[in-house]
Formats: C-alpha cells, structure tokens, sequence
C-alpha cells in the first residue's frame, strides 16, 4: 500500500487564482444588449484584469520553479508529476 502524499494548499492563492480567472472572463464578455453599467464595469476591468491574472501565476512559478529552496511559503507547494 503506497503512502499517500498530502498537498499543502495555499487558501490566498486560490482565491486569488479564482478572483483573477472571473476578471478575465468579465473583462472579455461584451454581449450586444448590454445595459450601460456594464461597458463602465467593462472598462474599469479591462485596465486590470490581465496584468493581476499574469502577476499571480508568475508569483505561483517563481516560487514553485525557480526557487524551490526558499524558506518561502510556496515552497512547500508539491511540484507536478510531469517533471
């Protein structure tokens, strides 16, 4: 029977993850009959939604990837049986 290994998981990571995935998909859905609330909510999504998605997965690699020795928090992150 094989030691089952426990992943760690990082609660402010994964909302952070959930929130940046919801602004992507707000900052991209532009449906025609939209009422006029939505193109201001649009707009103010559509300067931020990208760079917060791109900061969030970079800080995740970082930590995961390029320094897996740190004393960070991510650290303790399981890495992917790909590699």
């Amino acid at each position: 029977m094989e030691a089952k290994i426990e992943k760690k998981r990082v609660v402010f990571l994964d909302i952070a993850k959930v929130f940046s995935i919801i602004l992507v998909v707000i900052g991209h859905f532009d449906p025609s009959n939209a009422p006029a609330w939505w193109s201001k909510v649009i707009h103010f999504v559509y300067t931020f939604h990208v760079p917060v998605f791109l900061f969030v997965s970079g800080y995740i690699y970082i930590y995961i990837y390029i320094f897996p020795e740190s004393n960070h928090i991510l650290a303790s992150f399981p890495k992917s049986s790909n590699d």
